[in-house]
């Protein structure tokens, strides 16, 4: 039983912890003016906007965000608050969620464009980031970060070794405003940059396949002279085995002798004469000879043979090296780009690498207060029997806090109980 108390007690104390920790400017009663005030749910949303808008963290943001999609998520300006709230924090994968939204509820929000067009691009689908990137370009053109990107699309686009595949409504968008964004230093600067790498990746892939056709024709040859070889050693492969048949029944013969049927049709055998026993050793011996001079001609034909998988594999090697190095340059594009967020109100906000720590500080913790908090303690104590706790944490209150409303009811608790000697 005194167990179970105690086990009551410590999750009361983690109560009471969690309630000092909470108790920042957060949590302050709702002001009447504030979202908790209103009754329409206009109202409410609007007041949800601002404080999208006014957060100083974006854990603040995104309570308020969430509440406000409780009431109305396909609010265009509650995204687009939310959107360049995040942006501000340096948070554009955050940003490109209600970004998403904005380009379905308003396909006329440039910067929402922006930030997909960024995204896009930081996964590396060009494609769908020239696309997006364009859609932006087409109502928000003084944006030093989407200008920059579209920059370096267009770039791409115009010297690519794989030319992408994009809809028609984003290269006549592109061809429309190509001579105005000449003017326009970010984005002139990035198509520079781009499109001197891509044609140093286009004199690089010429030699590439210069030196690939030559060691393919280089290849063909050996590849050739190898099938020969392996056509030559089947051939004296097949006579080996025609010179061991044909010793194996040499030798045969000359054991048995001759075998044939007498005149009851048994089979009967008769030994050779000396002169045809010498015949078949010559024969033997020839074959003999014979088998030797193929296994001599077979190992020689595999040296070369070897010599030629040497080779050939070396060759073959280089060339595997070679088309990796072109398959690179053709999809590396992606590799070589540097891509901004978009700016909100003219301001530049890079990515943060991480999510930003709070910066929101304590709620000041007054001697009332924590006061208060140990006589609650004290109480729990009281309820549950154990007296000889709770006169400790009252006394302590009596030290610690002698002039609070909480230490005057710790003076009258400990009149009223006897404690543990």
């Amino acid at each position: 039983m005194r167990s179970r108390h105690l086990a009551v007690i410590c999750a009361a104390v983690l109560i009471c912890v969690c309630l000092i920790g909470r108790s920042g400017p957060a949590d302050k009663p709702a002001p009447t003016t504030g979202p908790g005030a209103t009754t329409a749910p206009a109202d409410k949303l609007k007041a949800f906007i601002r404080a999208v808008a006014d957060a100083d963290d974006p854990r603040l943001a995104m309570s308020a965000y969430a509440r406000g999609c409780g009431i109305d998520r396909n609010s265009a300006a509650l995204q687009n608050a939310y959107m360049e709230r995040m942006l501000k924090f340096g948070l554009p994968k955050i940003a490109y969620h209600p970004a998403r939204m904005l380009v379905r509820i308003d396909p006329n929000n440039g910067l929402a464009w922006g930030v997909v067009g960024y995204m896009h691009g930081k996964r590396g689908e060009l494609d769908k980031a020239f696309v997006a990137t364009m859609r932006s370009l087409e109502k928000h053109r003084d944006d030093p970060s989407i200008l920059h990107n579209a920059g370096q699309l267009a770039a791409w686009y115009d010297s690519a070794l794989n030319p992408p595949k994009v809809s028609d409504r984003a290269r006549r968008a592109l061809s429309q405003m190509k001579k105005e964004l000449a003017r326009k230093k970010p984005y002139s600067s990035a198509y520079e940059e781009i499109k001197s790498v891509c044609a140093r990746q286009a004199s690089l892939m010429k030699q590439l396949e210069k030196k690939v056709s030559v060691i393919e024709a280089e290849v063909l040859p050996v590849r050739k002279a190898g099938r020969e070889l392996d056509s030559q050693v089947r051939e004296i492969n097949n006579e080996i085995d025609r010179c061991k048949r044909t010793i194996d029944e040499l030798w045969r013969e000359l054991r048995t002798g001759v075998v044939h049927r007498d005149v009851n049709g048994r089979l009967v055998s008769r030994r050779h004469s000396r002169r045809y026993r010498d015949d078949l050793y010559d024969r033997i011996n020839q074959e003999e000879q014979a088998l030797a001079r193929l296994k001599s001609e077979r190992r020689r034909i595999r040296s070369q043979s070897n010599a030629l998988l040497v080779e050939l594999k070396d060759k073959e090697t280089r060339l595997d090296q070679l088309k990796r190095q072109m398959r690179g340059l053709k999809g590396g594009a992606d590799r070589i780009f540097r891509w901004d967020p978009p700016a909100v109100d003219g301001v530049f906000t890079p990515e943060a690498e991480h999510f930003p720590i709070s910066t929101r500080p304590a709620a000041p913790r007054d001697p009332e207060t924590q006061a208060e908090q140990r006589l609650k303690l004290a109480r729990l104590y009281l309820r549950h029997k154990m007296n000889d706790k709770a006169v400790v944490i009252l006394k302590g209150i009596l030290e610690d806090y002698p002039a609070t409303k909480a230490a005057k009811e710790a003076k009258v608790l400990l009149a009223k109980i006897k404690p543990v000697e």
